[in-house]
């Protein structure tokens, strides 16, 4: 199967470090921001407000990022509601025969944590994505450490 392919974009911004040659008929949509949809709940509408002023500043965000930015909130939700049951409930539950069991609640925010960080990879928001691009132009002039950085 591989690794999953990276947009061209972001293989340019981390300076192509395979050297491979670059896709230069990729879709290049232009920037725009989604329409949050009323339907959503309170925590992902939050979210949503929260990540896409920063993602629209680093140039990442396009309509056709709807679905991708929604499954992301919706996730964040999901992991926000099963978080706050396990707080009230705990990570493991007595059944009515009394036998203890893992809370459902813990198997939920687990699956919603995996699908936040497939979405925030895609959008290349996590630390490891984040840390293989490079954006010129935002080195500080009085940064006393400029001059031994290459």
């Amino acid at each position: 199967m591989g690794r999953p392919k990276i947009p061209t974009n972001i293989v340019k911004l981390t300076g192509n470090p395979g050297r491979r040659k670059l896709n230069g008929s990729e879709p290049q949509p232009p920037p725009g921001v989604p329409k949050k949809p009323s339907w959503i709940g309170k925590e992902a509408s939050a979210e949503w407000d929260r990540i896409v002023p920063q993602l629209v500043a680093c140039g990442l965000l396009t309509h056709l990022d709807y679905a991708a930015l929604l499954g992301y909130c919706t996730s964040y939700e999901h992991w926000v509601k099963a978080e706050a049951e396990i707080r009230e409930h705990g990570t493991v539950l007595t059944t009515p025969n009394g036998m203890l069991q893992r809370s459902p609640y813990l198997t939920q925010a687990n699956q919603s944590l995996k699908l936040m960080r497939q979405f925030v990879s895609d959008f290349g928001l996590s630390p490891a994505s984040r840390s293989k691009v490079t954006v010129g132009g935002q080195q500080k002039e009085d940064d006393p450490l400029a001059k031994y950085r290459a």
